[in-house]
């Protein structure tokens, strides 16, 4: 189950990543932050997404690549629940109602967000503050160590080898694409192994009332 996870966390994160149109380091980088956090800490479901938005966020800053912890939390809880999800769309209507409340009520008026009856007001901004918290809890775990070895460097450095260069492979783009693909499913499949050791969070766990399979 956690090798799925981590494997679908991948997977989402890129979905993110391209609609930013953030790099493939980026993402790689995210990744490789996600299992660093995930080699000290237990592997709760209700812990990975924001685990996952805070990586991406992490890794953004250090690419100056950075997007908005609240733009990437938005759509990557899309990508990890689905847009039609129900309960991601009751959630996302009281947002809009109360910020809407909000907005006529410092225009000296008043208003009672009209929305289903147990629907959390304040999720999303709970969940920004959450994905805040994550990414103090990453840097501690992962020692504010953002030299991450990538594979795509290796890769990049194989095609500019002589030899490489001796047979055209370095201006091949097909040959180069499958490079690229090779390293970014070696990410997103066969290098998500990571050792679980149990410990406590230091960190406010932030349910989500969501149902998922993953």
């Amino acid at each position: 189950m956690e090798l799925r996870r981590r494997k679908l966390a991948a997977q989402h994160m890129m979905e993110v990543s391209n609609i930013f149109r953030m790099s493939v380091a980026t993402w790689a980088i995210a990744v490789t932050f996600f299992n660093r956090f995930y080699t000290t800490e237990e592997h709760e479901e209700e812990h990975t997404f924001i685990i996952a938005c805070a990586s991406l966020f992490l890794a953004g800053k250090a690419q100056n690549e950075a997007k908005p912890h609240t733009t990437l939390a938005n759509e990557l809880i899309k990508a990890w629940y689905g847009k039609d999800n129900p309960q991601l769309k009751a959630l996302a209507a009281a947002h809009q109602a109360t910020q809407a409340a909000q907005q006529q009520q410092r225009g000296g008026g008043f208003a009672s967000p009209a929305v289903p009856p147990g629907v959390d007001f304040n999720f999303y901004t709970n969940m920004w503050a959450a994905v805040l918290e994550a990414e103090r809890a990453l840097l501690y775990t992962v020692g504010f160590d953002f030299n991450v070895e990538l594979i795509h460097t290796y890769l990049a450095r194989l095609c500019n080898r002589p030899r490489m260069k001796a047979v055209k492979l370095d201006k091949n783009k097909y040959f180069q694409q499958q490079l690229v693909s090779m390293a970014n499913d070696v990410y997103k499949k066969d290098g998500t192994l990571a050792l679980q050791v149990g410990r406590g969070t230091r960190w406010r766990r932030l349910p989500l009332p969501l149902s998922t399979s993953s």
